[in-house]
């Protein structure tokens, strides 16, 4: 399969000491991504310095939200994922509303991205915040008890 080049410089003590090269599967790093597990509905997908798309599951519904036009955000931060920058940003995913989060890959370059519905981040709040209530109830009236 295709092959991606990645190589770090090496430092002991601060001293620059060599680099280290690796090729990786590009098939490997598509199934690594894949395996990322982001919510319920959500998912990870990978974008190399060049600003394209690796091949993983999510790939074609990213590509089809670019083509469409639709989400300026999107393409803003696919932009920034090609810089090696890191953000996090709400953006309008195939007319839902999503938390897309990114950063670089150190090594191989790109980044990867996950794009997850607010709702279900919501949703995971209020059980965290209902979790709380509950245990904070429970401590008080073991208190009083």
């Amino acid at each position: 399969g295709m092959l991606l080049p990645a190589s770090t410089p090496v430092y002991i003590n601060n001293q620059f000491r060599g680099v280290v090269s690796v090729d990786l599967s590009l098939e490997k790093l598509s199934a690594q991504v894949d395996a990322i597990g982001v919510g319920e509905t959500g998912f990870a997908f990978y974008v190399d310095s060049a600003g394209e798309l690796l091949d993983t599951a999510g790939a074609p519904r990213v590509r089809a939200e670019l083509s469409g036009g639709t989400s300026p955000a999107l393409q803003a931060a696919i932009a920034e994922m090609a810089q090696g920058l890191e953000g996090n940003r709400r953006i309008l995913f195939e007319g839902e509303e999503m938390f897309l989060s990114y950063a670089p890959l150190p090594g191989p370059g790109g980044s990867i991205a996950m794009l997850t519905p607010v709702s279900e981040l919501n949703e995971s709040a209020r059980d965290v915040a209902a979790s709380i209530e509950a245990e904070g109830t429970r401590t008080l009236m073991a208190m009083l008890a």
